[in-house]
Formats: structure tokens, C-alpha cells, sequence
């Protein structure tokens, strides 16, 4: 269903965002900032944040580390992994499990272009459509957009460094060892591309929700606001 919203409805829905979004209570002051600064203002707080955020996930342990990030098998190996305990090669799974996480954190400056591209060519126009809720929405909009061209895109950088940590053919070497156990039921769906999917969903959720902090940050505390522009959108003094 496409909502119709008229012109003149909208103007003023902008008019009372620009307000919202630049954090400054003082109308005149708000009323000098142009659309271009807002959304100039806006591109820059998530490119800034997209720094911030692509270096500290690319850190050792960003991800082994860190339980919210933390990269676990999927349930659907959990049949694999119990038949590999119990003949003493539970360190297979695990091993597998820490070359995963390893496989993110290294993927991760690869996002950093992606991100910031998608950013770029963020409208005017698509930043009006931001949500009037929440100091993170110009992250949670650029996430609603762009996730799926971004993931796309991720998916040869993830294989790069999935490859690289030696996961693919770990992955491989695990399910050959379990099918050739005796009386173990048949995987006929275990694919290789389940461990790609896994790192790349874990990997794109943990950027934007660290994006999302960041942006917060940085349109709370004035010393995130590393550039002028930035001061000037969203310092409230």
C-alpha cells in the first residue's frame, strides 16, 4: 500500500525534523540549517561512525570475544557435532567455530568502502524518509535501504577471508569425517554456503548495530563531534 502524503504535510514534517535530527532546541538556530547541511550532516556522522566501527570489529577477538557477536554453529550441525564427540574429535567443531569468528573480524575492513559508497549515495530525498523516532535513524534507514546491496556485495570479501582462515576446508574435512561414521544419519541439506550465510549475517548485524551506537554518540557527545559540521548539526549548546 503507498501512502500518499501531500506536499505541503511533508514540507512540514521536514521542517519539524530538521529540529529533531539536529538535536538543537533554539528555533532560530535551527531554522538557519539548510536541507544540504542536514544531509550533508547526517552522511558525515555515518561515515565517522563507519571508521570507528570498522575498527574495532576488525580487532582480534572482536568477534570470538564478545557474546553478542560471538559466531556459534548453527543448530543445524549440532547433529555433527555431537557424532564428532563422541568418537574424541570434538576439537574439529570447535575449531571451526573460532575460524568463523576469525573469518569476520577479517572481512570486516572490506565492509569499511562498501559502507561508506552506500552512504554517499544516499538523496535528499531518502533522507527525508528518515523515521521521526530514535537518535540512531539515520543508521537503522541506511540499514533498511541498503542492507541487502551491502550483503551482496560482502559476500566475496567474506569468501576471501573465509578461505583465508582455512574454514571451507575445514567445514569439508568435518562432514567427510561424519559421513564416514557408521549409523549416522544422512545430511542432505549441509552445504558449505550455510557457513558463508552465518558469518555474513553475523557480520553485517554486528556493523549496524555498532553504527547505531556510534551515530548516538556522536549526536550526544560533543567530543565524537570530530569535524565543524558536525558540531554545528548536533552540538546543543
Amino acid at each position: 500500500m503507498t501512502l500518499v502524503i501531500p506536499a505541503q504535510a511533508e514540507e512540514d514534517w521536514w521542517n519539524n525534523a530538521k529540529k529533531l535530527i539536529s538535536g538543537i532546541k533554539d528555533k532560530t538556530v535551527g531554522a538557519n540549517l539548510s536541507d544540504e547541511q542536514i544531509s550533508q550532516g547526517l552522511k558525515q556522522a555515518l561515515s565517522v561512525g563507519t571508521d570507528t566501527v570498522v575498527r574495532e570489529l576488525q580487532q582480534p577477538g572482536a568477534f570470538s570475544n564478545n557474546p553478542e557477536r560471538h559466531i556459534s554453529l548453527p543448530s543445524s550441525l549440532k547433529t555433527v557435532t555431537s557424532a564428532l564427540n563422541k568418537v574424541g574429535m570434538s576439537s574439529l567443531p570447535k575449531e571451526l567455530e573460532a575460524r568463523l569468528n576469525q573469518a569476520a573480524e577479517q572481512a570486516i575492513p572490506g565492509a569499511g568502502p562498501i559502507l561508506k559508497n552506500a552512504i554517499a549515495e544516499l538523496k535528499l530525498e531518502d533522507i527525508k524518509k528518515l523515521y521521526r523516532g530514535g537518535s540512531d535513524s539515520a543508521t537503522r534507514y541506511l540499514e533498511q535501504a541498503m542492507s541487502v546491496p551491502i550483503s551482496t556485495a560482502m559476500i566475496p570479501v567474506i569468501k576471501q577471508s573465509l578461505s583465508g582462515v582455512g574454514a571451507f576446508e575445514l567445514y569439508e574435512n568435518i562432514m567427510n569425517k561424519y559421513r564416514n561414521l557408521p549409523f549416522v544419519p544422512e545430511l542432505n541439506d549441509a552445504d558449505a554456503n550455510m557457513i558463508l550465510s552465518l558469518v555474513q549475517q553475523k557480520a553485517i548485524g554486528s556493523i549496524f548495530d555498532n553504527l547505531a551506537a556510534e551515530e548516538i554518540a556522536i549526536r550526544t557527545d560533543p567530543k565524537k563531534q570530530s569535524t565543524e559540521l558536525l558540531k554545528q548539526l548536533f552540538s546543543k549548546s
